[in-house]
């Protein structure tokens, strides 16, 4: 009975040495979760960090709408991550976490009120210039916060009929690979081509897509096919009499390829009554206020582009509006 006595008081002195030992952490690097998903508001969340010694944290990629409270730490501890609200599509960044030579992810999801993203592009063909330059292509979407997510893909075929995938970045541009950047806004997809020197037309299809971390895609497709024109720019008429109410007019061209270089045709009109000038495939788009002067007046469009090499086209157009 005596010796089962000793045995139970050792037993308890033990548990008592071992309750007072501080606790070792001995996890490298952990995470309580992998992934966060966000409400589309502003706002903040901790993630938690388990490790066993100095760690550190980065955002997985450039973005700006996300932000870490602090870039290192050690032990067992936490970090804010702030966000601001989105007004677009769902949107997602990896916080990366490192400790020696350990290394984790927690991905972050945050959603939008754009649930069916679009992107329309107006013409299916864009037709550039054998000295290249930036050229546009017009089109409609609901992605007005979320540019940073389209991707342009551009699809080239060899002499042989063998097709070269690669996402047009000026990393990836080439001889082959002659649309060097892409220009993304949520109205126009903009397109940095080399010049060209060969004879004939060459062409690529592109695939404008959608980075989207919920998995709701979509597809535009068009052509680009770049030849040895130089820069044309032939209106129909010199000049057009107009009705003196309120309306937008199109004055046609015979000739006009000059067209998709919007940031380097430059239109200039005196005229305070004729504005949203623009030019269009068809032809240069205006529009007139109501003319109650009560008596006819007249204004001058002038057109002017100079390409890549310095070749250079222009047009002028005269205004007349009955009163």
């Amino acid at each position: 009975m005596e010796c089962k006595l000793a045995l139970a008081a050792l037993v308890a002195m033990l548990g008592v040495q071992a309750c007072d030992k501080p606790y070792e952490y001995n996890l490298p690097l952990s995470v309580t979760a992998h992934n966060l998903t966000l409400p589309s508001d502003a706002g903040s969340t901790h993630i938690m960090v388990y490790a066993s010694g100095e760690w550190k944290a980065s955002l997985a990629g450039e973005v700006d709408w996300a932000a870490l409270s602090k870039l290192s730490g050690e032990g067992v501890n936490d970090l804010v991550f702030s966000y601001s609200a989105n007004y677009g599509i769902a949107r997602r960044v990896g916080v990366v976490l490192e400790s020696g030579s350990d290394r984790d992810t927690v991905f972050v999801t945050q959603k939008g009120p754009v649930t069916s993203p679009s992107f329309k592009l107006e013409y299916n063909t864009l037709e550039v210039l054998k000295n290249g330059g930036l050229a546009f292509i017009p089109g409609t979407s609901n992605l007005y916060y979320s540019t940073e997510a389209i991707r342009v893909t551009a699809i080239y075929t060899d002499a042989s009929g063998k097709k070269d995938t690669v996402l047009v970045a000026p990393e990836n541009a080439s001889t082959e690979h002659w649309i060097v950047d892409a220009v993304k806004r949520y109205d126009r997809i903009g397109l940095d081509v080399s010049p060209y020197s060969g004879t004939g037309t060459r062409s690529a299809d592109l695939v404008v897509s959608i980075d989207d971390p919920t998995g709701r895609n979509f597809r535009s497709l068009f052509t680009v096919k770049q030849n040895t024109d130089s820069p044309m720019f032939v209106l129909s008429s010199i000049s057009g009499t107009y009705n003196n109410t309120a309306a937008e007019y199109t004055a046609k061209c015979t000739l006009n390829n000059i067209y998709p270089y919007s940031d380097d045709v430059f239109i200039t009109c005196k005229a305070g009554w004729i504005h949203d000038i623009r030019l269009t495939k068809n032809g240069l788009m205006f529009s007139l206020d109501a003319n109650n002067s009560g008596a006819m007046r007249s204004a001058q469009i002038s057109v002017n582009f100079i390409d890549l090499a310095g070749k250079s086209v222009k047009g002028e157009f005269t205004v007349l509006q009955k009163a």
